[in-house]
């Protein structure tokens, strides 16, 4: 190891967050905080930036020294959706402001209903969108989260005319569903698992490549008709300024899979229903640019306004 990494770190190291505390995001960064702590002898602190669509939480990170003092724990959004649809105009980082340090977890989406909603299946749903235009709705944090545009994609794809209300955040959207005042969502499975398991509420489908083990019965959209749908799945990772040294990326990736590999850490996982995810630095940087080649071109397809 060269020597900008031999005496790092020598004071504590600060994740960002662009989410509320206590939500799922900034549980896992508690997780990783906690693990990252234990393993390189410094603490590390949590700092919530939430709101504006995670830009502000993403600047501040991008403009950080790279020093690793700094790092981000997010989703890909920041630098795949945000990037697609503003283009880099108006964004105060470009695709390229980061450097890719840990996977920690992958987040499954599907498209659920209450439980006592007349559409079993997938084909029930989009029969009653093709005879009743207009006349559906569906939850959303927002056409730029996963779940607007995912929805949006498969309305697409399958030729229905769904409504979109917003909402302020994935949370709420999904307690709109529940109390009847949107009739689906598409979601990850992790913000439902509580009311999937409770019986409460019905998933149609999944995007995925294949079933997930815990909701056998589940079809993905492939099997369900509707192959070209595009939907990445939702994934959390730890990023670091750009130009952030290789050997201190090395030293906080082999930590961070470490603690993400404990008992407590899968455990955590599987209770919330997420996918463990133990990937290098470039399998990182590599997803991040396979989804960004996804939604550029699905954003112009849908023509959102500032795709062009």
């Amino acid at each position: 190891m060269n020597a900008s990494a031999d005496d790092y770190p020598n004071k504590p190291i600060k994740i960002v967050v662009g989410f509320a505390a206590g939500g799922l995001t900034d549980q896992i960064a508690r997780l990783v905080a906690n693990g990252l702590s234990q393993r390189i002898g410094q603490q590390v602190i949590v700092e919530n930036k939430a709101g504006g669509n995670l830009i502000p939480a993403t600047q501040y990170v991008a403009k950080a020294a790279p020093d690793g003092y700094t790092l981000h724990l997010a989703n890909g959004q920041p630098f795949t959706v945000n990037v697609a649809y503003y283009k880099e105009k108006g964004l105060p980082y470009g695709r390229r402001d980061y450097t890719a340090v840990a996977l920690t977890s992958e987040i499954p989406m599907g498209i659920y209903v209450p439980a006592d909603s007349p559409f079993k299946t997938l084909a029930d749903l989009v029969a009653f969108a093709k005879a009743n235009p207009g006349k559906l709705n569906y939850g959303s944090p927002g056409t730029l989260g996963q779940g607007g545009l995912g929805m949006e994609a498969f309305k697409y794809t399958a030729g229905v005319d769904i409504q979109q209300v917003p909402y302020q955040g994935g949370a709420p959207a999904l307690l709109a569903m529940l109390s009847g005042q949107v009739q689906m969502i598409l979601s990850d499975v992790a913000s439902a698992a509580q009311y999937i398991q409770a019986g409460k509420v019905r998933v149609l489908v999944i995007a995925q490549k294949k079933r997930l083990a815990t909701l056998p019965d589940v079809p993905t959209f492939a099997e369900a008709g509707y192959p070209n749908v595009e939907i990445p799945m939702v994934w959390n990772g730890v990023f670091a300024p750009p130009n952030t040294p290789r050997p201190i990326v090395d030293k906080l990736n082999a930590a961070i899979n470490a603690a993400m590999q404990t008992p407590e850490a899968r455990k955590f996982l599987q209770d919330s229903s997420l996918l463990p995810a133990i990937e290098t630095p470039e399998k990182m940087a590599a997803l991040t640019q396979s989804d960004y080649e996804v939604f550029e071109p699905l954003m112009k397809r849908l023509g959102l306004k500032n795709a062009d």
